[in-house]
């Protein structure tokens, strides 16, 4: 393989700090957060505690008959700004709790909402944004979300 004169020239005569090592392709690592994937995990209500963690999908989708509980990740294993969308399609009602227990929303039937890291550190509600929509329909595989209010 040749090496391109022109381009080393123009490389060695740049000042500054560091190593160059010509040829060499650098390394970037870019972090990598599951739930920004475009995907969706299904609970179907049973009266129990769904316990999310780093790795769990954006989209939680909660169906069946009964109320249930959602206890968000623990916030210093997250970035600030993932997020979480919790969708009721049940009949039931899903209490979104902080990892230390606190409410931060409850869903009601037919509703969603969306919940955000704000602070890595804490265990309570004050380390979470949400903003809770209301009417939430699914018709011929398209969500539509009404706003009711911000939070």
């Amino acid at each position: 393989m040749a090496t391109n004169n022109s381009v080393n020239n123009r490389l060695s005569s740049q000042t500054g700090t560091g190593s160059f090592v010509g040829g060499t392709a650098p390394t970037i690592t870019l972090p990598f957060i599951n739930n920004t994937l475009d995907g969706y995990t299904s609970t179907a209500t049973a009266a129990g505690t769904t316990v999310l963690d780093v790795n769990s999908t954006y989209r939680q989708t909660f169906t069946g008959t009964s109320n249930q509980t959602v206890t968000m990740p623990v916030t210093s294993t997250l970035t600030q700004g993932q997020a979480y969308t919790i969708i009721n399609t049940s009949t039931g009602t899903i209490t979104v709790n902080s990892s230390g227990g606190n409410l931060i929303v409850s869903v009601g039937p037919s509703t969603s909402a969306l919940v955000v890291c704000i602070l890595t550190s804490g265990t309570t509600a004050a380390s979470w944004y949400t903003n809770y929509s209301g009417q939430y329909i699914q018709t011929l595989g398209i969500n539509f979300d009404f706003l009711l209010m911000g939070g």
